[in-house]
């Protein structure tokens, strides 16, 4: 069996749970844990840090490497507005908030020309 070993401290449960369906979605395991604790302590949890995603010891490195291609994309990324219904939408959105469409690889839109286009 494989021993599990911390790979992020978390904040608060949204954070540590987004952080281990991502993981699970690319193939590699992960628990949370420290969520008994948040349950219980839910007003100060997230200035103690108890949570933590916790990994196979031997997936660690490639869940490490995963994070930080996700963390540097979204900071590359730009605004960007939907092809399909026209919305705005933030960076990290994969798909448009509005209708779902999933985001087209375009680039970011120029903020200074916001406006949607043209049904």
């Amino acid at each position: 069996m494989s021993r599990f070993v911390k790979l992020v401290q978390c904040n608060d449960v949204i954070e540590a749970e987004s952080i281990r369906i991502r993981l699970i979605t690319d193939g590699i395991p992960a628990v949370i844990q420290g969520g008994e604790v948040a349950t219980t302590l839910s007003p100060i949890v997230g200035t103690m840090g108890y949570l933590r995603v916790e990994v196979p010891e031997e997936e660690l490195d490639r869940a490490k490497t995963l994070l930080a291609s996700d963390r540097e994309m979204v900071a590359s990324a730009g605004d960007w507005n939907c092809s399909r219904c026209g919305e705005h939408n933030e960076p990290a959105f994969e798909l448009c908030w509005s209708c779902g469409q999933p985001r087209d690889r375009q680039g970011p839109i120029d903020r200074r020309d916001a406006s949607p286009p043209e049904p």
